[in-house]
């Protein structure tokens, strides 16, 4: 089974996922076994060693070197013949100094050397930017997820603590990405630096001008975003897709604050929750297993 970690700046998602994914159609379907986050705070090795032994043990999953999580408290036979092996990991970062201590508890967690999405591994498709090892982990695990959904050329949509939105064209090549602020971050910025507003819930404004300061506050920090994203939709169409011929792109859309933004939208895309795992599980797919330690 393959352990997927993306870290970010606010969490660490993880998925535990079967080997081989299972054809369905155009969509590669890649069962995922359990999910589970943690907050992403400045921790040992050690420490994140714990945390990750805990979720296995409560999933029911045995590092590669030890059936002992399976077995500590059911030691029937039966409960052994089920025991599932955690024995590949890849890892998608945008926090260096996380990096090395995830990695480090992936190696002892399954005796291999972990996946790190960076540059030099396989694709599958072209990044045409000046900088490509500037381009995020997340981001190309994005988009190798996207290719899962959908044929390019595809708009990748991520609404987490930034929100960014990447173009990959017809000749599957990464054209660029838009990076904003995300909508926590936004509303932060606003409720923290005037004294009579306070942070509200980032629910659906029901009406464009707001009655109170809640309403308001939601119809702009929400509406913003969304008129944002539609905005770079129009001329992403305009000033790349019409010059290459291109009439219909595809749009994926992830990230935790996703469902908040996407029914506001007019554009309308194809939310996919696990998307960066999912893009990160097929990385690893194409790249192959590292050797054991």
């Amino acid at each position: 089974m393959i352990l997927a970690i993306d870290i970010g700046n606010s969490s660490i998602s993880c998925g535990i996922f079967e080997n081989q994914p299972v054809m369905d159609s155009s969509v590669t379907d890649m069962e995922c076994l359990c999910r589970f986050k943690i907050a992403a705070k400045h921790l040992s090795a050690d420490e994140y060693m714990l945390l990750f032994y805990q979720f296995l043990a409560m999933y029911r999953i045995s590092p590669a070197d030890t059936c002992s999580i399976l077995e500590y408290d059911h030691g029937t036979k039966s409960a052994a013949n089920e025991k599932r092996i955690l024995d590949a990991c890849v890892v998608a970062s945008v926090v260096p100094e996380l990096t090395e201590p995830i990695a480090r508890v992936a190696r002892q967690l399954t005796g291999r050397q972990p996946l790190l999405i960076g540059q030099g591994i396989r694709t599958g498709f072209g990044i045409k930017i000046r900088n490509p090892e500037q381009l995020g982990a997340d981001i190309v695990a994005n988009i190798a997820g996207a290719f899962l959904y959908t044929e390019p050329p595809f708009v990748v949509l991520d609404v987490g603590t930034a929100t960014t939105i990447t173009y990959v064209d017809c000749n599957k090549d990464v054209a660029g990405t838009i990076i904003m602020p995300g909508l926590a971050v936004s509303m932060a910025a606003l409720t923290d630096s005037a004294a009579l507003l306070s942070n509200v819930s980032l629910e659906k404004p029901q009406e464009l001008l707001g009655k109170t300061t809640s309403e308001s506050i939601r119809s702009g920090v929400i509406g913003g975003h969304t008129l944002m994203i539609d905005g770079f939709l129009r001329n992403i169409r305009e000033q790349y897709a019409a010059e290459n011929g291109e009439k219909k792109i595809g749009l994926i859309a992830s990230g935790g604050l996703a469902e908040a933004i996407l029914p506001c939208c007019r554009n309308k895309f194809q939310y996919v929750a696990d998307l960066t795992l999912q893009g990160a599980v097929s990385l690893y797919l194409k790249n192959g297993p590292a050797k054991r330690l």
